[in-house]
C-alpha cells in the first residue's frame, strides 16, 4: 500500500492548496482584517454568529469594525493594544452587535501578521459565540474549566485529512492547537504517523477501523480514545469530521478535542452507578429500572430476581405481571415527566402484583441513565402484612360500628317504648294533681310522680351518656346571668333540702364574673347532679355550693364550682373511681340510696366539654367536697344584664308552688294514635286555654288540614297508615303547590310569588335520640318535644309559635305569610348547611344603608324569583337541557349571594360544580336540598316577607 504521508521533500503544504474548505467547515468563526478595521475575509461561521447571510454580506456591510461591530468601540482599541505587545496570539472577550442590532458576547483569539520590517499587515483570529456559556449559571466545575480553556486558546485541533484516489492518506493542514493538545507540532510532515503512535495500543485498531468505515461508507467520522503524549501523559481525545469529495480525493475537515475531564467524570459516574446498583441489590425491597419508551428492564435487583427470575432485558410488563399482552394500563410513565420533559418528582401508589400475589407500596420517579436518557426507577416495598392488618382493622371497625348502631337502635327503641307509657303516667298525674284529692290520694299521686320522674331521670342519664360517648352532645352558646341562674337554682334546692332538715346555701366569691356566655342548662344539670348526690348522702348538717374564679382574662373565665356536704363521705381508696360510669362506693350504697352510677360520669364528661375537670375531696364519716371547673366566655360590656331564667311563682298555703300558666289562643291539631297520650296532650293544652282537635294518623291529619285552617300542629312520629314524617313532607309539598303567582312588583319588571300561610308543625314523640330530632327537622317539622311532655316544655313551644297572651309580646304575623318568627334582628341562624347562616339580615340591611322598606321589597322580589328559578331548574333537568341547568343554578347562586342567603349560596355553588363536571345525578339530588334550604330561607325572612 502506498505511504499516506508526504515525502521528505514536501513542505507539508500542498502547493496551491485552497484553504477555503477548512474555513467553510470550521465550527468557529475565522476572520482576517486590516489594522484599520476592514474585514479581508471571514468564514461562514463568522458571518452566521454575527447574523449575516454570508461572508460577503458581512464584509460588504461592515466598513468599520470598531464602530459597527463592537458594542463598545473602546474594547477594540484595547484588543489592538494587547496584540501589538504580544509576539504570538492573544485572547480577548468582548461584545459584538449582530446585524439586527442585538448584542452578543464573543471570545476572540487572534494574532498580528507582520512584514519583515515588523509592520502590521493583517489580523487573523478566531471568534466564538460564548453568550450561552456566559448565561449558564449551573455549569459544573468541569464545564467551567472547559469554557476557560476555550476563552484562552483555539479550541482543540482543527485539521484536514485527505484520502487520495490511490488510497494514500495525507494531512495537509493542522492548526497550532496541536502543540498544546497533542504535544505535536502542527507543521511536521509525519503528523499522522506521530499521532497514530500516540494512540493507546488498546484503542489503535478501533481508531483505524473507524477511519476505514468512514472512508468506505463516506460518512461522518467519530472516535473517542486514549492518546499518550510524547511527555508520557495519557489523555482522552474525541475527534469528529465530515467528508466532502474533491476531484481526486475524499476530504475530511474536523476537530480533535481533549475530553479527559469529561471521560474521567463518566468513568467516575459509571463507578458510582455500579456502586449504586450494588447498594440497590442489597436492599430489602423490589427495585427495577426500565426504559420509558421500550419498557425494557435495564436493571432488576436481587430482591426482584428472587421473585421474578433474571428478567433484565425483557419487557417489564411481560416479566413482572401475569397475563399481560402489552404495557400495563396503570403504567406510571406519564405521571413521572412534566410538560417540559423534566422529572416531575416521586409518584407513590399501591398495587397487588399478579405474579407474586403480594401488595407493594411503590415510589416511582424518572432518573437519568448512564447515557443521559430518562428512565423509570421503581422502589416497591412489600406491604402485604400491613394490608392484611388493615383488612382486619376494617373488619373490626365495621363490627364495632355495627355494635354501635345496634346499641343506638336498642337505646332508641328502649327509650321510645318506656317514654310512651311514661307519658301517659306522668301526664295523668299532672292532670290529677289539679283535681280535688284527699290527703292520702295526694300522697299516692306524689309517690307515683316521684317514681315516674326517677325512671325518666334514669332514661335521660343513659341517653345523655350515650350522646356523649357518640360525640353527639353539643353545647349551646347563649348569654346568661350567673347570679340569676344560681338564685333560681337555690329556690329549687331549698325545697329539697328543707324536706330533709338540711341547710342549703350558695356563695359566689367576689371577682367572679356574672355576665357569661355558655350553656346554662348543662351547667345547671351538673349542679343538680352534684347537689342531688349531696342531699342523698347527707342526713344532717348543711350543703354549700361555692363559686370562685380559677383563672380569667378579658375574653373568658374558668370558674370552679364546689359542692360541700356533711354526709357519709367516701373512703380514700374509692375516690379514684367515683366519676367512672356505673360506679358506686359499694353495692350497699346502691341498695340503700338508689341511683344508676351514671350521674357523676355525666358530670365529668359535661365538664370536659366545657374545657374543665372534675374532682372530689372526702373524709369518710365527715363529708365530701365535689368540685368541677368550666370555662365560659364573657359577655360584651355593652350588652344588657340578662334576666333570670325563671321567675318565682306564688306559694300556696300547703307549701307547694303553683305556677300561673300563660293562656293562649289559636286552633291546634294533635296527630296522635295512642288514646291515653292524646288525652294527656289535650288535657295539658286545656290548662293553657287551648281546645285542640285530634287526628288518629297522618292521613287524618292531612284531611283535617284541608278542611280547617290551624295555627299549630303537634305531630306524633310513629302512627299507623301514615307516619308523622311522611305526613309532614306531604303537608310541605302541598303548601309549595299552593303558591299564588303575581306577575310583577309595581315599579319593577321582576316576577314575584307570594306564599300561602305555612303551618308550624311540632314533633311530639317518644324518640329522644339526637337522630330522632334531626329526622323530624329534615322532614320539615319546626320544633320538637320529647315524651313524656312536661308542662314547662309545652309552655316554651306555645310561647314560641303562638305567642304570649300579652298582646305586646305577640310576634307580628300581620303579613299573613309565615308563622315562623325571625330568629333575631341580625343574622337569622337557622340550621343551615354545616352551621352556615341561612340569612344574614344585618349584612343585607347594611348593604341597603339601613333602609328597612327597601329590604322588605328586595326580600319579596327575591322570594318570588328564587321560587320561579327552582321551578325552571326542575323543568330543565326533566328535559336534560344542560345549558338551562347551568344558567338556572348560576342565577340562583348569584341571587342568593346578593341577598346574603349564605346557606343557599353554598349549596348552589356545589350544584354548579357538579353540573360543570357533568354529574347530573348529583344535581338532581341537590334540587330537593335546594327546596329545603329555600324553605328555611323563607322561615328566616319572618315578618320581613
Amino acid at each position: 500500500m502506498p505511504s499516506p504521508f508526504p515525502s521528505p521533500t514536501d513542505t507539508g503544504i500542498i502547493p496551491g492548496l485552497d484553504a477555503s474548505g477548512i474555513l467553510n467547515h470550521a465550527p468557529i468563526g475565522i476572520f482576517s482584517s486590516t489594522p484599520q478595521g476592514r474585514f479581508i475575509s471571514v468564514n461562514p461561521e463568522m458571518a452566521r454568529i454575527c447574523g449575516y447571510e454570508s461572508p460577503r454580506d458581512l464584509i460588504d456591510s461592515i466598513k468599520d469594525i470598531e464602530t459597527q461591530l463592537y458594542v463598545n468601540p473602546e474594547e477594540r482599541r484595547n484588543f489592538l493594544h494587547i496584540l501589538k505587545n504580544r509576539e504570538d496570539k492573544a485572547a480577548f472577550e468582548c461584545s459584538f452587535r449582530r446585524k439586527n442590532g442585538s448584542p452578543f458576547q464573543v471570545s476572540l483569539i487572534a494574532s498580528i501578521i507582520r512584514d519583515h520590517e515588523g509592520r502590521t499587515l493583517a489580523i487573523h483570529g478566531f471568534a466564538t459565540d460564548i453568550t450561552a456559556q456566559k448565561k449558564a449559571e449551573a455549569e459544573t466545575l468541569i464545564q467551567k474549566e472547559k469554557l476557560e480553556s476555550i476563552a484562552a486558546n483555539v479550541p482543540g485541533v482543527l485539521f484536514r485529512f485527505d484520502v487520495l484516489s490511490d488510497g494514500r492518506y495525507e494531512v495537509p493542514y493542522v492548526s497550532k492547537g496541536s502543540a498544546d493538545v497533542l504535544e505535536l507540532e502542527h507543521q511536521r510532515e509525519d503528523f499522522f504517523t506521530a499521532f497514530l503512535k500516540g494512540v493507546h495500543p488498546e484503542d489503535r485498531n478501533a481508531f483505524l477501523d473507524s477511519i476505514e468505515k468512514a472512508v468506505t461508507e463516506v460518512q461522518p467520522w467519530r472516535f473517542e480514545g486514549r492518546y499518550t503524549k510524547p511527555s508520557g501523559k495519557t489523555i482522552w481525545c474525541s475527534g469528529a469530521s465530515s467528508p466532502t469529495r474533491h476531484e481526486n480525493r475524499l476530504v475530511f475537515h474536523g476537530i480533535m478535542l481533549d475530553v479527559s475531564d469529561r471521560k474521567l467524570a463518566e468513568i467516575q459516574s459509571a463507578k458510582s452507578h455500579k456502586n449504586l446498583l450494588t447498594l440497590m441489590d442489597a436492599m430489602d425491597a423490589l427495585i427495577y429500572i426500565a426504559d420509558m419508551d421500550t419498557h425494557e428492564l435495564l436493571f432488576l435487583n436481587a430482591y426482584g430476581r428472587r421473585l421474578f427470575g433474571n428478567a433484565t432485558g425483557t419487557k417489564c410488563w411481560a416479566s413482572l405481571q401475569a397475563d399481560q399482552t402489552g404495557p400495563c394500563s396503570f403504567c406510571t410513565n406519564k405521571k413521572l415527566i412534566n410538560g417540559e420533559g423534566m422529572p416531575a418528582g416521586i409518584y407513590q401508589w399501591e398495587f397487588k402484583n399478579t405474579v407474586s400475589g403480594r401488595w407493594f407500596d411503590c415510589r416511582d420517579q424518572a432518573v437519568p441513565w448512564t447515557d443521559g436518557r430518562l428512565v423509570r426507577m421503581e422502589v416497591a416495598t412489600d406491604i402485604t402484612m400491613r394490608k392484611e392488618a388493615e383488612k382486619k382493622l376494617l373488619a373490626a371497625k365495621e363490627e364495632a360500628e355495627t355494635a354501635a348502631r345496634t346499641k343506638a337502635m336498642f337505646l332508641a327503641n328502649m327509650s321510645h317504648e318506656i317514654r310512651t307509657p311514661m307519658n301517659a303516667v306522668l301526664g295523668m298525674t299532672h292532670l290529677l294533681m289539679d283535681t280535688e284529692l284527699s290527703e292520702e290520694q295526694h300522697r299516692y299521686i306524689e309517690n307515683i310522680q316521684s317514681g315516674g320522674q326517677s325512671l325518666l331521670a334514669l332514661i335521660n342519664d343513659i341517653l345523655d351518656f350515650s350522646k356523649i360517648e357518640a360525640g353527639k352532645m353539643h353545647l349551646e352558646r347563649m348569654d346568661f346571668d350567673l347570679q340569676g341562674l344560681m338564685d333560681d337554682f337555690k329556690k329549687t334546692m331549698d325545697l329539697l333540702a328543707s324536706e330533709k332538715g338540711l341547710a342549703f346555701s350558695i356563695r359566689i366569691w367576689p371577682e367572679t364574673p356574672l355576665l357569661l356566655r355558655g350553656d346554662p342548662a348543662r351547667l345547671r344539670q351538673i349542679l343538680i347532679n352534684l347537689v342531688a348526690n349531696a342531699l342523698k348522702f347527707t342526713e344532717e348538717g348543711a350543703i354549700e355550693v361555692s363559686i370562685a374564679v380559677e383563672n380569667a382574662d378579658s375574653h373568658s373565665a374558668l370558674l370552679r364550682f364546689t359542692v360541700q356536704d356533711t354526709g357519709i363521705g367516701i373512703p380514700e381508696d374509692k375516690t379514684e373511681f367515683i366519676f367512672h360510669k356505673f360506679s358506686q362506693v359499694d353495692a350497699s350504697v346502691s341498695r340503700r340510696f338508689g341511683g344508676s352510677g351514671l350521674g357523676l360520669a355525666i358530670c365529668r364528661e359535661l365538664a370536659g366539654l366545657m374545657d374543665g375537670k372534675t374532682g372530689v375531696e372526702s373524709v369518710e364519716g365527715k363529708g365530701s367536697a365535689f368540685w368541677f371547673t368550666a370555662r365560659f366566655l364573657r359577655q360584651e360590656a355593652s350588652e344588657k344584664t340578662p334576666s333570670p331564667i325563671h321567675e318565682p311563682g306564688e306559694t300556696e298555703s300547703g307549701g307547694q308552688k303553683k305556677m300561673a300558666l300563660p293562656q293562649f289562643s289559636g286552633r291546634v291539631l294533635i296527630a296522635e294514635d295512642n288514646a291515653t297520650n292524646l288525652e294527656v296532650a289535650m288535657g295539658l293544652l286545656k290548662k293553657f286555654g287551648i281546645r285542640a282537635d285530634s287526628a288518629g294518623n297522618g292521613l287524618e291529619a292531612l284531611q283535617s288540614l284541608k278542611n280547617q285552617s290551624y295555627d299549630l300542629v303537634f305531630m306524633d312520629v310513629m302512627m299507623p297508615e301514615m307516619d308523622g314524617l311522611t305526613a309532614t313532607e306531604e303537608i310541605r309539598k302541598q303548601e309549595l303547590q299552593g303558591w299564588l303567582p303575581v306577575k310583577e312588583i309595581p315599579g319593577t319588571d321582576l316576577p314575584f310569588s307570594f306564599p300561602l300561610k305555612k303551618i308550624p308543625i311540632i314533633a311530639m314523640t317518644a324518640g329522644a335520640m339526637p337522630e330522632d330530632r334531626e329526622r323530624c327537622l329534615e322532614a320539615g317539622m319546626d320544633d320538637y318535644i320529647a315524651k313524656p311532655v312536661h308542662p314547662d316544655e309545652l309552655s316554651r313551644v306555645l310561647v314560641k309559635w303562638l305567642g304570649k297572651e300579652n298582646p305586646e309580646d305577640t310576634p307580628d304575623t300581620s303579613s299573613g305569610t309565615f308563622l315562623y318568627p325571625p330568629e333575631d334582628n341580625g343574622s337569622a341562624h337557622l340550621s343551615g348547611i354545616k352551621g352556615i347562616p341561612v340569612f344574614n339580615r344585618s349584612a343585607l340591611l347594611n348593604q341597603l344603608m339601613y333602609d328597612e322598606n327597601l329590604l322588605k321589597k328586595i326580600i319579596k322580589i327575591s322570594v318570588g324569583s328564587l321560587y320561579l328559578l327552582i321551578q325552571e331548574l326542575q323543568k330543565a333537568l326533566e328535559t336534560d337541557n344542560s345549558p338551562a341547568v347551568h344558567l338556572q343554578i348560576q342565577t340562583v347562586k348569584t341571587m342568593a349571594s346578593s341577598i346574603n342567603a349564605d346557606a343557599l349560596c353554598v349549596l348552589a355553588k356545589k350544584m354548579e360544580k357538579a353540573a360543570k363536571d357533568g354529574d347530573m345525578d348529583t344535581v338532581r339530588k341537590g334540587v330537593a336540598a335546594l327546596e329545603r334550604e329555600f324553605e328555611k330561607l323563607c322561615r328566616a325572612f319572618g315578618k320581613d316577607l
